[in-house]
């Protein structure tokens, strides 16, 4: 619930991604069904699903969509436009004045929102949703993936210096922040989960039986580090009842789907399809290296499914190693890990009902008043830099 401070505060957001299925679009998705629900003001810029620019009006809060101009993709339904659509700013000072910009990412969009948040002294606040330096470093091999590490490092830090503050999603991923200099001043931007739609109610299949089912949901892609799950998943299959289940779009999967044959490759789900996988399931693996959260971790975990990840920073931060699933920060880790759940069913089955009481902790509304609290702390203390620097 937002004092009477927060509720008259206004709001503009900008994301490169609101419409599509990923976990930063499904974070400000919840946002504005909060911002609406609690009567607070919040405009959303984001790219046009369409041809088409258009608003949309929910209440307190807006949509608004723009077209790209001679736009390329770069990723699954996501674009960069090598010329800003006019129409952004026109639309920011027609429905302004605002009280501070939020940008989601170094896209279209958020280059956009922190242009005009510069050009109206406006306090701003970026968002670290995202490891892009090693996605770039990801694609290349030899010296010049950490060439490219580097150099995307870099842009990054002149992207983010401008901000009052950076917010990021786990205590790691802000001191990964400070230790490279991609931010100084940072706050938590955390997630939560709806434990309604993700349940072990939704459940079929009875638990403690064969085979012991994996499941991995996300992106198909390189940058998840999905080769290594194969491979630690094609050795168990060849000595344990176990099958692989992967919920999921992208570019490798068909290469994946050719070299293993046995595990089931779903496509892409999402809403009441994908929450009865998640039940269904039960060792939820996330090979990934690259993430800053893991959304579908928490997911996992609040469908019962324990949960075993590579990366001690976001994912790791999501799961008790040994209460609510295990890290395996190797390859060899990763496998050992997997393997002690898949034999010992007493064990899983514990981890999954501690799971559980752990997502029933992770509610939306407590993450999103924090949030409204951080606009209202970083406008205060923006406004008592500029007052220290005006001449007296």
């Amino acid at each position: 619930m937002q004092n009477e401070s927060a509720m008259t505060l206004r709001v503009a957001l900008f994301t490169d991604t609101l419409d599509e299925t990923n976990g930063v679009a499904n974070t400000y998705q919840r946002l504005r069904r909060y911002a609406e629900e609690n009567g607070l003001r919040l405009d959303i810029y984001c790219p046009a699903v369409d041809a088409n620019d258009s608003i949309e009006e929910l209440g307190s809060t807006r949509v608004m969509r723009f077209r790209p101009h001679l736009a390329i993709r770069y990723y699954e339904h996501l674009q960069f436009s090598f010329f800003p659509n006019p129409r952004i700013e026109k639309t920011f000072d027609e429905f302004g004045p605002y009280d501070i910009v939020q940008v989601a990412a170094p896209g279209n969009l958020g280059l956009a929102g922190r242009a005009l948040a510069k050009k109206h002294k406006l306090p701003s606040l970026g968002v670290h949703h995202t490891q892009l330096q090693d996605y770039a470093a990801e694609f290349l091999t030899g010296p010049i993936a950490e060439t490219a590490r580097q150099f995307s490092t870099q842009i990054l830090k002149s992207f983010y210096s401008s901000f009052d503050r950076v917010l990021c999603t786990t205590p790691a991923m802000e001191q990964m922040l400070k230790e490279t200099g991609l931010a100084v001043r940072t706050s938590l931007f955390s997630r939560g989960v709806d434990t309604e739609a993700y349940s072990p109610s939704l459940r079929t299949r009875p638990r403690g039986g064969r085979p012991v089912r994996l499941f991995y949901a996300g992106r198909i892609s390189p940058e998840k580090n999905l080769k290594t799950l194969m491979t630690v998943a094609d050795r168990l299959h060849a000595k344990h009842d176990v099958e692989l289940v992967l919920a999921g779009d992208g570019p490798i999967k068909a290469e994946l789907e050719q070299a293993y044959p046995w595990a089931k490759f779903l496509g892409y789900r999402k809403g009441a399809d994908l929450a009865a996988e998640y039940a269904d399931a039960d060792i939820f693996v996330f090979p990934s290296l690259t993430d800053t959260f893991g959304n579908v971790v928490q997911e996992a975990l609040a469908s019962q499914t324990p949960a075993v990840v590579m990366d001690r920073k976001g994912p790791g931060e999501i799961v008790r190693h040994g209460e609510t699933g295990l890290i395996g920060a190797t390859e060899k880790e990763f496998e050992a890990a997997i393997e002690s759940l898949v034999i010992d069913d007493s064990r899983r089955l514990k981890m999954g009902e501690n799971a559980r009481i752990y997502a029933e902790s992770r509610n939306w509304d407590n993450v999103f008043d924090e949030l409204w609290s951080t606009y209202a702390e970083t406008i205060a203390e923006h406004r008592a830099r500029r007052n220290q620097a005006l001449p007296t």
